[in-house]
């Protein structure tokens, strides 16, 4: 009896996308920076209800999904009998789950101590959907086989949003 040929395959979930077009220093940008942003009694309340949030940057998902194309070694676990396919699921996501509201604070301060100039108003009042919404959100993931992928890849090139945001704004001095 001949072994049937089982090919592989991957699910990739990806957590809250960002990149150099999109991430929390634009948000911050479009609704304009604060010195005193999240000082007040009432984001306080609000940053205690709202939940971690996983995110990824754009270029480690691209690094990950690479990686399993390229590398061989990389088996996935899961399988049917039945099915000729071994699959994964893979959480795409760095390693600091965040509340928004702590993403949005370390935007704003990147942003107040850059070269870049800003326009300064107060933030915007949030429409009490989507504060809801935010509340019962919990977005937060494993990201243990991500991790294990890129590990022959030197790790994740952004473990958090904190190092994300920074070469973000670094990359993009003459794009703000």
């Amino acid at each position: 009896t001949s072994i049937p040929y089982r090919r592989r395959g991957f699910v990739f979930r990806c957590a809250g996308l960002y990149g150099d077009n999109f991430s929390a220093l634009h948000t911050v940008l479009k609704s304009g920076v604060s010195d005193d942003l999240f000082q007040t009694q009432e984001h306080e309340k609000r940053r205690r209800e709202e939940g971690l949030t996983s995110r990824v940057h754009l270029e480690d998902v691209g690094r990950a999904i690479v990686a399993c194309m390229e590398d061989d070694t990389i088996v996935p676990s899961s399988s049917h009998e039945s099915s000729t396919i071994n699959y994964d699921i893979v959480n795409l996501a760095d390693s600091l789950p965040a509340r928004r509201s702590e993403v949005m604070y370390h935007a704003n301060q990147l942003l107040l101590n850059s070269t870049v100039t800003v326009s300064f108003k107060s933030e915007k009042a949030v429409t009490s959907e989507r504060r809801r919404r935010r509340k019962r959100d919990r977005k937060r993931v494993m990201n243990d086989k991500m991790r294990s992928i890129l590990n022959t890849y030197s790790g994740l090139k952004y473990p958090s949003y904190v190092e994300g945001l920074k070469s973000i704004l670094e990359q993009n001095t003459e794009n703000w």
